[in-house]
Order: structure tokens, then sequence, then C-alpha cells
């Protein structure tokens, strides 16, 4: 999706049924709203919200998804991160659902008055309860989550480093000892150039200066403290009601140093980051999460499965990997790996990559609502309104076609 992508108006909502299912997506930080049984969803943007105050007048805006950087000259946003609703893929900003939401049904022509909650599909609802307050439905928040504070450095800011320049180690202790030595090198090798040589003669300078410059305000400090105090006792042996009175010494500040910027000044140096965000997928451990990765999943799954090892080596000769972290480099050889090592030795094993990874969630979604045994996995806002939010606890998913 391009960098200032705004999505146009659609123009035929009021041509669809009011039964017609609305499909909607949020994966791979992006909003997908279209219709069941279509192909393509019709609307796309990322689902961020933007609070910047505008230069001339200081009104608040609120920006949803990417905007042309030249419309962006006329709002302050220095004051303003970009923020997500999501947290662990759970809301908890319910406002800037509120306002995606509501974008997104006006992207697709949708008016106030169209507007109507009949159905809808349990899609992880049990955590997120009540996301669309818009259509009147209660929701809860908790307040203690709510008021974290969140480092003005996010994920949503990174996202397009992440995707740009991660990749996934066959072997992380290996890579990571590649890396370790990578540094090593790179460190003797600047201290035997002329480059580190001259970088070291000037930071011993620097340093001298400093030493020398903290030595001559001591010494001033000190004879200053010591012609004052002799000073004062002459005064005191002369008028003994003297009272001494501070004062306060008043040194010309120096003027600031004004230092060219290079190219070192805008560079963003990133080590051991590149392998080692994704390798929380297969060890959640690393952030402190108690559970398996993806490919103990996988073996856990085939475990479960029947006595039956045909049927385990038919699954294994076709797993589908999908989804956007299916697309960082080095993903599909990594997952091979880890699930050859809880599979028989030599056992066959084929792991293939989707054509569009990105879109599968929001396809398969849109054809099981357009299928006839979709109604018996939805609800009504009348049913939620007599059962509660328990209604979602009680509720057993059972997807077939």
């Amino acid at each position: 999706m391009p960098t200032g992508y705004r999505p146009d108006r659609e123009t035929d909502f009021a041509g669809f049924p009011h039964t017609t299912p609305i499909v909607i997506d949020n994966g791979a930080s992006t909003f997908r709203i279209g219709w069941a049984g279509e192909a393509e969803p019709r609307v796309a943007f990322r689902n961020i919200v933007q609070r910047p105050r505008h230069r001339s007048s200081g009104e608040t805006v609120t920006v949803v998804g990417d905007t042309d950087p030249a419309l962006m000259k006329y709002f302050d946003c220095t004051r303003s991160a970009i923020r997500s609703p999501f947290d662990d893929d759970v809301v908890y900003q319910f406002e800037y659902m509120e306002y995606i939401l509501d974008f997104g049904f006006d992207r697709l022509g949708a008016t106030s008055e169209l507007l109507a909650s009949t159905m809808h599909l349990v899609t992880n609802t049990i955590r997120n309860l009540g996301i669309v307050e818009k259509m009147d439905w209660p929701f809860r928040v908790n307040m203690e989550h709510a008021m974290l504070f969140h480092a003005s450095i996010t994920w949503e800011k990174a996202e397009e480093l992440k995707k740009e320049h991660c990749y996934v180690a066959l072997d992380y202790m290996s890579e990571l000892q590649i890396f370790k030595l990578k540094e090593k090198k790179k460190q003797i090798l600047l201290k035997t150039t002329t480059e580190g040589r001259m970088r070291a003669k000037q930071r011993r300078a620097e340093e001298e200066a400093l030493r020398e410059k903290q030595e001559e305000e001591r010494r001033f400090l000190f004879a200053f403290g010591l012609r004052s105090f002799l000073k004062f006792q002459a005064h005191w042996e002369m008028d003994p009601t003297f009272v001494n009175k501070a004062e306060a010494v008043q040194q010309t500040p120096e003027p600031p140093k004004f230092r060219t910027l290079t190219a070192e000044d805008y560079r963003i140096s990133i080590g051991i980051e590149r392998f080692r965000c994704p390798e929380i997928l297969f060890q959640p451990g690393m952030i402190g999460i108690d559970q398996a990765g993806i490919d103990e999943m996988v073996s856990i799954s085939l475990r479960r499965l029947m006595e039956d090892e045909s049927v385990k080596e038919r699954l294994c000769q076709s797993i589908l990997v999908t989804g956007g972290c299916s697309l960082i480099p080095g993903m599909i050889p990594r997952l091979e790996s880890g699930i050859r090592q809880f599979r028989p030795y030599l056992s066959p094993l084929k792991l293939v990559r989707a054509a569009d990874p990105l879109l599968d969630a929001w396809r398969g979604a849109a054809a099981f609502a357009a299928s006839s045994k979709f109604g018996r996995h939805t609800f009504s806002l009348a049913d939620y309104r007599e059962h509660g939010e328990n209604l979602f606890h009680r509720y057993n998913i059972v997807y077939s076609l």
C-alpha cells in the first residue's frame, strides 16, 4: 500500500440487501472491509489514528490511515504520535477503534441512516467485547490497563523498518555468535585504520580539554572562596554587627558551540534486532509470554491427531503457511527446520507459502459469510442484550463448509 494512499468512497452501498454480511479484517496492521462473497475487499487502509493540530487555527483534527505528506505540512504533528487501537491483538483504545470503523463504513458508502446492526459473526469477540460501541453495544474498560504509559517510540512507527530489514535466522544462537564476531572484527578494524586512530586521538584531546577546564574552574572557585573569606573576616573584625549576605557569582555564559550535522546524526543503527524481533514467534519466552512457538504448536497439533501415521504424512506433505509474518525472509526454512525436530527421521515434509498471505483471512471469511451455513454461527443484537457478554464465553465456534 503506497504512502499517502486514501481509498475512494464506494457508491453502491444502497444496492446491497440489508441482510448481506460485511466482512472486516484487521490483520497485518491494515483495516479491510468488504461484502461477503466478493473476492477482494472494497476498502483497505492502515488501522492507525493520528490527532494533530492545525497550525493556524489550533483545532485538533483526527486523521485515520495514511495521509499525503504534502497535506501534513499544515498540521503540527510534534505532539501527536501515531496510535493503534490494538495491544496484543486486543482492542484497548475504543475511541480510536470507533474512528477507524466510522472511516471504514464511510469509505464503503454507508450513511448513518443505512447502518443497522442485525447479525454479527463471532470472530475473536471473546477478547474484543463491545468492539462496536458505535452500534449501541455496551462495553467495559480495564482502567488500570487504559492508564498505562507507553513510550513515544511505538511499534506503529517501526512497522516499515520491521518489514524492510527483519529476517528469520535459521539458527538463532549461531546467528547471534556470528553477529558478535562481526561486531568484534569491526571494532578491531576501526582501531587499526587511520580513521579510527584519528577518532581516538580527537576523543582523547576532547577528554583532556574537558579535564583542564574542570581543573581551572576548581582552582578559580577555590581562590575566589579564599579571598572572599579573608575579606569577610576583616569586615567582621571591624564591625561585629556585620551580617553576611549571599551574593550570586555572575559568570559570563559561554556561547553555544554549533556542529555541522552529518549523515551519522540521521542514521539509526540496527543490530541484533533484525533477527531477534522475528525470533519471538518461535521463542515467546524472550518477552515473558508463557506459550509455545509456532513450530512447536504445529508438532503438538500433529501429535493430537489420530494414531494413523499415513494421515500425518499426508498433512506434512502440504502445510500451508499464510499470514503477514510468512512474508518475513527465512520464515519457511526456519519453520521447516523446527517441525523436522519433532518428526521421525527422513519423514516427508513440505511447506508452501500462500499466493497472497495478506488477503487469505479476509477471503476465507467472505466465502464463509456467503455460505448457507453462516446463519448458525451468528447472533443478533437482541440476543446480546438478552444474554449479555456471557454469551461469548459459552459460544462454541465450529466452522464447517
